[in-house]
């Protein structure tokens, strides 16, 4: 028993140490796993800015995946690491070749990464998943979501102070997820739009204003992870994980 539960404990330990080899921050503080990005429909252009630390013993060869979640239409995203690479890429998960070596225990230069946004007087939420990894081992990573939203006002936080929106349920689903609601009056369009990992919409179900419950079937999807998010006139109201199987 107590060969079984040391062994547990290195685990544990090992685990979190594959965890911690890289960090994320900005201006001094360490980034969570979602950062917002702020800002108003017409500004030139919202910027988004990360540090990645080394926190292991080896210099590492660090690559960059870019993977959009959604993004409005006329909206326009490029990033940099290494190299700045073309604004919207067409491809749902941009893998670039170039990469950056950073030593042990050192820090990428303060505008090493940077993703640009321009929102180009849209009202909504774009994200992007931005994966930093070893090239010489992809377990060895950080990944952080940037949310770039542009709501002038907290309108869309005043619109819902008083709405209800449950989460798709159940989760893990088989067959079907529902979700039960209860939108303001001034809400004009909402729906349930469900992702791949890819970023791919598989899913998109309007949610009548006159009814209380939508039920989506899917029974047809991969056996797998997906994403939901909820749509509010036009902008994303939340976005979670939903399981298929």
């Amino acid at each position: 028993m107590m060969k079984k539960f040391t062994f547990l404990i290195a685990l544990v330990l090992s685990v979190f140490a594959l965890q911690a080899q890289y960090s994320l921050s900005w201006d001094g503080a360490a980034l969570g796993d979602t950062v917002t990005i702020q800002g108003d429909p017409a500004d030139e252009e919202m910027i988004f800015n990360a540090i990645l630390t080394n926190n292991g013993d080896d210099a590492d060869t660090i690559k960059i995946t870019r993977r959009r979640i959604y993004q409005l239409e006329n909206t326009i995203h490029y990033f940099c690491w290494g190299a700045c690479f073309s604004p919207n890429n067409p491809d749902s998960v941009f893998m670039p070749e170039a990469f950056l070596v950073i030593e042990a225990g050192a820090s990428s230069d303060e505008f090493a990464f940077v993703a640009h946004y321009t929102p180009n007087d849209e009202v909504g939420t774009s994200m992007f998943e931005y994966t930093f990894y070893n090239k010489n081992d992809r377990d060895e990573k950080v990944v952080v979501v940037a949310k770039f939203v542009t709501t002038p006002d907290g309108v869309l936080d005043q619109l819902m102070a008083n709405a209800h929106i449950s989460d798709l349920y159940p989760n893990p689903a088989t067959s079907y997820v529902s979700i039960n609601y209860d939108l303001p009056a001034q809400v004009e369009t909402a729906s349930v739009k469900i992702m791949n990992i890819l970023g791919s919409v598989v899913k998109n179900e309007v949610m009548n204003k006159n009814a209380s419950n939508l039920r989506v079937d899917v029974s047809d999807l991969t056996n797998g992870v997906y994403f939901y998010s909820v749509i509010i006139n036009n902008e994303v109201y939340k976005t979670k994980k939903l399981v298929v199987k």
